[in-house]
């Protein structure tokens, strides 16, 4: 993976609730809205 790249999810991972996750060599980025979704 490209290092700029990484350093960018890596920043978005720190400054908001973007889950980062590496499944099968692969990565899959979830949003945590699920508070937002119940109107909390």
């Amino acid at each position: 993976m490209l290092k700029e790249f990484d350093d960018l999810i890596s920043t978005l991972c720190a400054n908001s609730s973007v889950v980062r996750k590496e499944r099968d060599g692969r990565l899959f980025f979830t949003v945590a809205v699920a508070a937002s979704a119940r109107g909390a």
